[in-house]
């Protein structure tokens, strides 16, 4: 019973170091998603303002592809990023529930504590 909590505990654990790197991956996904909004905005800003005008129609599109792809890649990627989270919050719940259930033991046996109230301290 105690080495099959201990191997559900681990598989537990391994299964949340996996989720947080899918986490890590979507903050990274968020990042690139924020780049690409920007470099948008900045291309359809530089088209509008006159800056750019060999090939702007191409570079508005381009700009407002990236734009709107990185809005829609930042939401989807945060929704991912906080499904990970909450399935690593209830993964964690588990474990916890599984280790509060183990009995104490003391590692090491051949120590004898001091009775309590005898008078011993530590100083």
């Amino acid at each position: 019973m105690q080495d099959d909590t201990a191997t559900t505990i681990a598989d537990l654990e391994h299964q949340i170091e996996a989720l947080w790197d899918q986490h890590k991956g979507a903050l990274k996904s968020m990042l690139l998603a924020r780049c690409a909004f920007w470099l948008g905005l900045a291309l359809m800003g530089l088209v509008l303002i006159g800056w750019i005008r060999n090939n702007a129609i191409e570079t508005g599109i381009v700009g407002l592809s990236l734009f709107l792809g990185g809005i829609i890649f930042n939401g989807s990627s945060r929704a991912s990023a906080d499904q990970i989270q909450q399935h690593i919050t209830g993964l964690e719940a588990k474990r916890d529930a599984l280790i509060d259930q183990l009995p104490f033991r003391a590692k090491d046996t051949n120590v004898i504590p001091f009775p309590i109230g005898s008078g011993h301290s530590l100083h």
